[in-house]
């Protein structure tokens, strides 16, 4: 049964067990004198047995660098670093710098890699001495095992973060922006609700403060006591004494 992923890091170098895919190993070396720092940084990118390997100092290091010399913490320069994609996930870092070793000098290649079973992710760093090594890489190397490549220059992580993080800061600006003219449209529309609200309570109270028209029909109507007919009909039963009275003072009053 394979246990490779279970194994502490210290059992895997005390067996020798890296993993069927790990073919190579980090490690440290503390000198005595600055100086046998500065000799050993002469060794980057050199050959042991058949791999090349890198030979760095830590980051924070007081050792200075030789004028040209290789190595060091100043290597991670992206202005001359191509991103590569689209690798194969079972490749080693021999056959990408032979790949990519006519285009100029290599400093350095580092594959992704999943950090248990050791595969490749597909994706890696070619580090060149030069801007111009680097722009002839992108141009030319784009073949590689039958694959096309993704070719671009690396950008700094730290770099990518930023505009990560400026990107969802206005992402998160728009948003805001949309909820605020959402809230006052909404408000908008309470206020216009309202103001209907009061318009129609308005209108119904005047209504009934407005006085009421008496209806033609309510007024009680005045016979015509200069017909003849009528005020006989009125009159009936009268003494025709006060009759006849009564009849001429209507008379004089309607004519």
């Amino acid at each position: 049964m394979n246990i490779e992923g279970k194994k502490s890091e210290r059992a895997k170098i005390i067996t020798k067990d890296y993993g069927a895919l790990k073919d190579n190993k980090n490690g440290y070396i503390l000198f005595k004198e600055k100086e046998s720092v500065t000799k050993a940084l002469e060794l980057n990118q050199t050959k042991l047995g058949d791999k090349h390997i890198r030979v760095d100092t830590l980051k924070g290091s007081t050792v200075e660098k030789k004028e040209g010399q290789k190595g060091g913490a100043s290597e991670d320069d992206f202005k001359t670093t191509v991103f590569v994609g689209n690798l194969p996930y079972v490749v080693s870092e021999e056959e990408v710098r032979e790949h990519f070793a006519k285009f100029g000098t290599i400093k350095n290649v580092r594959l992704v890699r999943d950090a248990k079973s050791h595969i490749g992710k597909g994706i890696g760093f070619v580090m060149f001495d030069s801007e111009e090594e680097l722009r002839a890489a992108i141009a030319g190397a784009v073949k590689f095992s039958g694959r096309e490549l993704r070719l671009k220059k690396a950008t700094d992580p730290k770099k990518r973060e930023k505009k990560a993080n400026r990107k969802e800061a206005a992402l998160e600006e728009r948003r805001e922006k949309r909820r605020q003219a959402k809230k006052q449209d909404e408000e908008s529309e309470d206020d216009m609700n309202i103001q209907e609200k009061l318009a129609n309570y308005s209108s119904d109270d005047s209504e009934d403060e407005k006085p009421k028209k008496k209806s033609a029909s309510n007024i009680p109507k005045v016979p015509d006591l200069s017909d003849t007919k009528t005020f006989e009909k009125m009159t009936s039963g009268v003494d025709r004494g006060a009759d006849r009275e009564l009849k001429m003072q209507n008379t004089i009053s309607f004519n």
